[in-house]
């Protein structure tokens, strides 16, 4: 298999190197290949190699964010994947109780997904004391996802140190949902091993919560919930039924120190600090890209910070290109709790846009502007763009790209001018998420 993971890695450099040079078809030809490599270790029984290399390549199909995208990526080799899993189970899985539930994880750290998992977990502690909940990640768990757990008084448990194959893995969570009892696993949104998975049978009652895109569907032995437009019922998406639900996305904010916030500020010292605070996938929209260069250029007293694990070469090329890369700063992997409560105006990214890094700029009271779009957040909330009117000064949606800028620039200069932006402090974003946990309890244990 030697030359087999040689090829394999090569179609990942070269799909990396097209993408950055804006060869999209190369890069989706290389996607492509390596999705039917990925079949055949399936079809040949290589289960492990098959679960490692769907990391890297899934790393790969992240560069476009688009859920048209993901489905045709993984539709190479999910359902092979499936079916290996199910040829390797270890037959039907004990019943448990159906008052003991599991959300499981694929990487146990702090994302938008996982900040999701704990709001809904906090509540469902208020609302059902008689449920049991239980996390378990198939990596080690981070620290801060830890302690939040902890504060909630749900357990996390994570593989022990031997457990380094994938595989072992897996017979390890089987092993401990049995243990805990565990009657319902909630697949936590990651769409990879989760067919292999979920083919194995690890609980009675399997569900599947994607949060963002819908790549994969097992078939009706598993439940699929998905993160539509549509309130109730079934949604209907490539062709698949969906439970209909519109997640939470209100979560717990932390009032900073006010040292903590200045220390921020002081890096940027009588600047205007726009951001956005997002995984570097959503900085690759060349639409969004080119609306952040004529902001900064009309706002010239004004900074621009972006995150993520590493610098978008999209973004960072048109920001070159217009010539205000200088007023740009890269902050990598922060805390956005802190970051956007500090901020002056967050500018939430499109055409998909920023779930739980928005509402954390809105719960802090931050200025926010978003352009209606098939994934941005108010698209989620309201039924046109300008139902979101009521929480303007705070939250600012747009129809539009020029009036998105204008937005923007029209803030960047009430605050050169000095001018108190009056925000209503008993705005209550809460109401958006009113009875959504109760909902997601009933679709859990009624599907």
């Amino acid at each position: 298999m030697e030359n087999f993971l040689e090829t394999f890695n090569k179609n990942l450099q070269e799909g990396e190197k097209a993408f950055n040079k804006g060869d999209h078809a190369t890069y989706l030809k290389a996607l492509d290949i390596n999705g039917k490599m990925l079949s055949y270790l399936c079809r040949h029984d290589h289960a492990e190699m098959a679960l490692s290399l769907e990391i890297p390549w899934y790393l790969l199909v992240k560069k476009i964010e688009s859920d048209d995208h993901y489905f045709k990526s993984f539709s190479n080799h999910a359902s092979a994947m499936w079916t290996l899993g199910r040829k390797n189970s270890l037959g039907e899985p004990i019943k448990g109780n159906p008052n003991c539930i599991s959300f499981i994880l694929q990487n146990s750290v702090l994302l938008g997904h996982t900040e999701v998992m704990l709001v809904i977990m906090k509540q469902w502690r208020k609302i059902y004391p008689y449920v049991r909940l239980l996390c378990v990640g198939l990596t080690p768990s981070h620290p801060n996802l830890t302690n939040r757990l902890k504060q909630i008084g749900v357990q996390i448990i994570t593989p022990p140190e031997d457990k380094k194959q994938i595989l072992s893995r897996i017979h390890w969570l089987r092993e401990v949902l049995a243990e805990n009892d565990v009657g319902t696993s909630i697949w936590v949104s990651v769409p990879v091993w989760i067919s292999y998975i979920y083919g194995y049978r690890v609980t009675a009652k399997q569900i599947f919560w994607s949060l963002k895109f819908h790549p994969v569907h097992m078939g009706q032995e598993v439940i699929h919930i998905g993160m539509t437009k549509k309130i109730n019922g079934i949604e209907l998406i490539h062709g698949k039924p969906w439970n209909a639900f519109q997640p939470p996305l209100i979560v717990t904010v932390s009032q900073h120190q006010k040292q903590d916030i200045e220390s921020i500020r002081n890096k940027f010292v009588g600047a205007f600090i726009f951001a956005t605070l997002a995984r570097e996938e959503k900085f690759n929209s060349e639409r969004f890209a080119l609306t952040i260069a004529k902001i900064l250029k009309r706002c010239p007293g004004s900074v621009y910070l972006f995150t993520g694990k590493k610098v978008s070469t999209v973004f960072e090329k048109i920001l070159i290109e217009q010539g205000v890369a200088k007023q740009a700063h890269f902050i990598g992997w922060v805390n956005t709790d802190i970051f956007s409560e500090a901020i002056d105006c967050f500018l939430e990214s499109f055409p998909f846009g920023c779930g739980v890094t928005g509402m954390q700029a809105l719960s802090h009271r931050t200025t926010m502007i978003s352009l209606w779009d098939r994934d941005t957040l108010p698209s989620y909330y309201f039924e046109k763009y300008s139902d979101a009117d009521i929480f303007k000064p705070v939250w600012n949606v747009v129809n539009d790209e020029k009036k998105y800028e204008d937005v923007a620039v029209k803030f960047f200069s009430e605050w050169q001018e000095k001018l108190t932006i009056n925000v209503d402090h008993e705005i209550d974003f809460k109401i958006l998420d009113k009875s959504k946990f109760e909902k997601f309890f009933y679709l859990v244990n009624e599907s």
